[in-house]
């Protein structure tokens, strides 16, 4: 029996599905949480959670309805809009990544590439910094692998001058992907390297916002010393002490959070400079 103390420090993963219609994102669901088959064929009207705990990880996956493979989201009913939108009220505080669910065994072109853009910034244009694509029947590739395929989509109208779409889509991406063979459910390396990437990626987007933090913590901390350096210089002898405490505890938070970044926000330009 699992007790509560066990289920707090329990790592967890949020993630939501994102695809059209008929593109295999039921059969994610039951990949990546080790279900068994089970109503694949069934269309997803509602946004619907998820949840299940895979080794010592609890994953909540919130599968989405989809969109017809060639309209943008100019035509799609504003019901099926809102239930997308609703799918990241479903995971709180928020998903750590979405998964966009594309199917490698059918051609993908511009107007495919124009429905999945219009549909993902329903969540906002910076929805593709979270966003790993996944291929479903990777099994269709046989001899090809996925870059082949990735490159080759558009390939034969590259005489017409036409962009190639799926590669475009990857690269919003920043070149995350993942392959899912149909024919092969229950190899657990493909979940577990999917979960890697999405560990990966949850990794990178906690390191931003550290230094994003941090770069506003120390430019308020600049001001501050700044100020109190001027204080110092204009206070009465009894004020001295207390002002030079509150200074060198601002200068030792600084050192403390980050001694580069503190240096550089007083004037030097270069970490050559600074070490030269």
């Amino acid at each position: 029996m699992e007790t509560g103390q066990s289920s707090k420090n329990r790592f967890s993963f949020r993630m939501v599905l994102l695809g059209s219609r008929s593109v295999g994102k039921t059969s994610v669901v039951n990949t990546i949480l080790g279900f068994k088959e089970g109503e694949e064929g069934k269309r997803t009207g509602h946004s619907m959670k998820h949840q299940g705990v895979v080794g010592t990880t609890k994953i909540s996956v919130v599968d989405t309805p989809g969109w017809w493979k060639e309209f943008s989201a100019y035509d799609t009913p504003e019901a099926i809009k809102d239930e997308v939108k609703r799918s990241v009220f479903l995971c709180p505080p928020g998903p750590h990544v979405f998964l966009l669910v594309i199917d490698a065994d059918t051609a993908f072109n511009g107007r495919h590439l124009k429905a999945v853009t219009t549909h993902l910034e329903l969540l906002g244009d910076a929805v593709w910094k979270h966003t790993i694509v996944v291929f479903t029947r990777g099994d269709w590739l046989e001899s090809h692998t996925i870059e082949q395929h990735i490159e080759g989509e558009g390939e034969a109208l590259q005489s017409l001058s036409e962009h190639r779409p799926l590669l475009e889509l990857v690269e919003k991406c920043n070149n995350r992907y993942h392959v899912i063979n149909n024919l092969k459910k229950h190899d657990t390396t493909q979940v577990t390297e999917l979960r890697r990437q999405i560990k990966n990626q949850m990794r990178q987007q906690m390191e931003q916002e550290i230094s994003r933090r941090k770069h506003e913590w120390l430019i308020h901390s600049r001001d501050v010393f700044l100020d109190l350096q001027a204080d110092l210089r204009g206070s009465a002898p009894r004020a001295k002490p207390k002002l030079q405490s509150e200074y060198f505890t601002v200068v030792y938070m600084c050192v403390f959070w980050n001694c580069t970044g503190f240096l550089l926000l007083f004037g030097k330009t270069s970490l050559n400079e600074m070490y030269s």
